[in-house]
């Protein structure tokens, strides 16, 4: 009797043990889920994916960062530009009005391109896998020093009966101060609004590295703000716009700037197209 009652004891712990396996088998999605470790419940090639959508997006932050910056903060270009073989860039002061794009703006362009640049930036068809995609959405933050963006770009992987759904948002951030030189940008406007001639000596007090005045046909003028500090140190950010004004003249450009204390600019000049 001691021994069948044994017997039906390890019956009864197995019909259990493989109970439980074959509930953490077919929920390990939720149970790692809940214990906060979701990367663990996802196959190497499911991961693969979710990598190569988190490099696409780090990746487009700084592309969209540094092209919208040459634009003067647009993605799309707006009507009041001036464009050429050379220069493409919007009117921030144009016959006396002032044309800047505000902070929430430039946010918006870099959202608008951030979405762009993330779908085109990937290429899934190599994966073993069914692959529908939501609609992607980005969340962008223009702070001083900082742009932050959180992506969110919903994937369901189907193999066989296996589901996996990626919908965690990608959030990254590149070191640039698009902030301030939209900031200056505006300053500088709203002082040529009401100037007849632009003054070079006040574009020093803006402690950027470069700032370049270039005279363009018809009556324009197009700035381009530059900041070396930005990525890190590793490469310069540039900001650009025009000014339409025919009543604004540019004057010959200033030089032998006196840098010994605190920062100051290299060079403010006028340069040709």
């Amino acid at each position: 009797m001691e021994k069948r009652g044994q017997f039906t004891l390890f019956v009864v712990l197995g019909v259990v043990l493989l109970a439980l396996v074959m509930v953490v088998y077919f929920y390990r999605g939720e149970i790692f889920s809940l214990a906060g470790l979701e990367e663990m419940a996802l196959p190497s090639e499911v991961s693969e994916i979710e990598d190569e959508v988190a490099s696409c997006v780090e990746g487009n932050l700084y592309q969209a960062v540094v092209d919208v910056s040459m634009q003067g903060g647009y993605y799309n270009l707006p009507a009041e530009s001036y464009s050429s073989d050379a220069w493409n860039v919007p009117y921030y002061l144009y016959n006396g009005s002032n044309l800047m794009l505000s902070n929430d703006d430039l946010t918006i362009e870099i959202e608008n391109y951030m979405n762009v640049l993330t779908v085109s930036c990937l290429d899934l068809n190599g994966y073993d896998f069914t692959i529908e995609a939501g609609e992607i959405s980005s969340k962008v933050d223009v702070i001083e020093n900082v742009v932050v963006a959180s992506v969110t770009y919903p994937l369901v992987l189907t193999k066989d009966d296996n589901v996996y759904t990626l919908d965690k948002p990608y959030e990254v951030s590149v070191n640039a101060n698009l902030y301030g030189l939209r900031n200056i940008a505006e300053q500088i406007v709203e002082e040529d609004s009401s100037s007849e001639s632009i003054d070079y000596s006040s574009l020093m007090d803006y402690g950027l590295t470069n700032i370049y005045v270039v005279p363009l046909e018809g009556h324009t003028i197009l700035y381009i703000l530059e900041d070396d500090t930005a990525f890190n140190g590793e490469n310069t950010l540039s900001f650009r716009f025009a000014e339409y004004y025919p009543g604004l003249e540019a004057v010959e450009c200033l030089e032998d700037f006196d840098c010994s204390e605190g920062t100051c600019v290299d060079g403010v000049c006028e340069v040709e197209e």
